[in-house]
């Protein structure tokens, strides 16, 4: 008779795309309670629907050489069935690897990164609805920005966000009018001081002083309006000044010019900030004027020696998942420290929310700053309204707060210390490996990454062990008879379903075996030892595997 193939492989491609399917359900059920905005419910669903089958695969493994030898006919025997099954398993077990070490820490980290920028959104989200619902307008307009660069498409944001500007746009129109008032109330009408200055205003106009006559006659009519030869006086002087002055157009062009030179005596003095507030303010005049395009770009370039916009900061957050920093260098009086609610790592250097960083006796608090290169940067500006800015706050110590120090932590070192303080699930098998030394180094958590080092390698040999076994028990337990295709599929998913959990009180004393051998072999020689100890795990699995199927009933 011809050799029949195993069906081991189709079990196989068969349980994984149900475990997936089931996985994916299992994330559909659990979007509500993990708080995933909308935008990113499918991203986050099939992210951790990867990173939950790669825990069911070994289990899905062990169901399907179960059931490949509770359906084999003949008289073969356990040897023949593991040789039958081994190439097939070590192919999945490679390429299960490769994906678990591959692809699944870069899912583990999207999908954490859609869970905390759904979580910074609705948290800045209540803060601003908070703020607008007290009035405070300018903070709630301060929280909006940061939904906007994680979802401006967010209905909710839209919403509130709408509301927010037309509240600050009434509170600048009330303004203006308050303001109007006042003057207005602080000058009391006055008939006689009014005629006082119309008399002086038609005796300038006598004398040829045309600028004198249009003033005095319009401080006339704000004192006591309503008088139609004072009003006629104002038209009247103004007429006579143009005839004397040059166009309108000429006035404004040399007005514009003149504001374009004190830009560049303040870009060439060194005032960044002020250059660039201005230039701001006539590009929205003359946005196709070439010297103001020029200039404010140039002004740009110069503000980053001395601060950094708010917009690279929010779009920095919106890209990369945010995570406390917390380093510190030296001990006593001399010691530095650098603490951030929340960091993250961009091409343009290191973002930071809520930091403090402390030298000796010298204390400072600000809301953003970024390390780039050897410099830290304490003062933001917003680039579209530059007038607007955060700058460090001085906690202790004399003199003003800097906005910009030396920084006592590279921008290199920094970044480093982001990367290994993710979840060590989050991280590539490389990444673990090279940040063993650095971990102690910067004050993270040693053991963790050893932990975490050693899950991974294991991950194969797992997989090899559990071919073996589910082998050896579905050939000692398989019936009389063979089982049906409806026998099967109601089987396969229930069998995964009751390993899953023995896996799980498994994994206890495999990480106790992990610490026990990193205390008794720490340094380099623990890796070396984790894999010899897995390497004679899977010979006993062979011995113990065999007795199992010793006795296993013939068909």
């Amino acid at each position: 008779m011809p050799k029949q193939r195993s069906p081991f492989l189709a079990y196989v491609l068969g349980l994984m795309a149900l475990g997936f399917a089931a996985s994916f359900f299992w994330s559909v059920i659990g979007l509500r309670e993990a708080a995933v905005l909308y935008s990113f419910a499918l991203g986050w669903e099939l992210a951790s629907a990867l990173g939950r089958l790669s825990a069911w695969a070994p289990a899905l493994l062990f169901v399907a050489a179960a059931l490949t030898a509770e359906r084999s006919e003949g008289e073969h025997s356990y040897h023949d069935m593991a040789y039958s099954l081994l190439t097939p398993a070590f192919v999945i077990a490679a390429a299960l690897s490769l994906f678990f070490l591959l692809v699944v820490p870069l899912a583990d980290a999207r999908a954490h990164w859609y869970e905390s920028a759904s979580a910074d959104f609705n948290r800045s989200l209540g803060l601003a609805k908070d703020a607008y619902d007290d009035g405070d307008y300018a903070a709630a307009s301060e929280h909006i920005l940061r939904c906007k660069a994680i979802d401006r498409s967010e209905q909710r944001f839209i919403d509130l966000n709408d509301r927010i500007q037309e509240a600050l746009i009434r509170a600048s129109d009330r303004a203006a009018d308050t303001g109007q008032q006042d003057t207005a109330a602080s000058e009391a009408p006055s008939w006689f001081e009014a005629n006082r200055f119309y008399i002086e205003a038609l005796s300038a106009r006598d004398d040829g002083r045309y600028f004198d006559a249009h003033y005095l006659a319009k401080r006339s009519l704000a004192l006591y309006p309503g008088r139609r030869e004072v009003a006629k006086l104002v038209d009247d002087s103004w007429t006579l000044m143009r005839s004397l002055a040059p166009s309108a157009q000429e006035v404004e062009n040399a007005a514009f010019y003149g504001r374009k030179l004190e830009g560049y005596r303040l870009f060439s003095a060194g005032e960044y900030l002020e250059a660039y507030c201005l230039y701001t303010a006539l590009a929205e005049i003359r946005p196709d004027d070439p010297d103001v395009a020029t200039y404010r770009e140039k002004s740009a370039q110069g503000l980053a020696s001395v601060a950094f916009f708010i917009d690279e900061e929010q779009l920095a957050f919106s890209q990369a998942n945010a995570r406390p920093l917390s380093l510190a260098k030296g001990q006593g009086p001399g010691a530095q420290s650098l603490r951030a609610r929340a960091a993250v790592s961009s091409p343009s250097g290191v973002y930071m929310r809520d930091l403090v960083y402390v030298s000796g006796t010298m204390e400072l608090r600000a809301a953003f700053g970024r390390i780039q290169g050897d410099a830290l940067y304490l003062k933001a500006v917003d680039k579209d309204n530059p007038a607007q800015l955060w700058e460090p706050l001085l906690l202790s110590g004399t003199g003003a707060a800097p906005p910009v120090i030396d920084a006592p932590f590279s921008e290199t070192e920094t970044r480093r210390y982001l990367e290994l303080s993710a979840e060590p699930s989050e991280l590539a098998l490389l990444t673990l490996m090279g940040g063993l030394d650095d971990a102690e180094r910067l004050g993270l958590d040693r053991p963790a990454f050893l932990e975490a080092v050693a899950v991974r390698l294991s991950y194969p040999f797992v997989t090899v062990m559990l071919v073996l076994i589910g082998a050896a028990m579905g050939m000692r337990f398989r019936p009389k008879e063979r089982p049906g295709l409806g026998s099967t599929l109601f089987w396969a998913p229930a069998m995964a379903a009751l390993t899953l959990p023995a896996l799980s009180v498994a994994l206890g004393p495999a990480r106790l075996a992990i610490v026990i051998l990193a205390q008794a072999m720490p340094g380099s020689s623990f890796l070396p030892a984790w894999l010899a100890f897995l390497s004679i795990c899977v010979v006993i699995c062979v011995y113990s595997a065999a007795r199992i199927a010793m006795h296993a009933p013939r068909r």
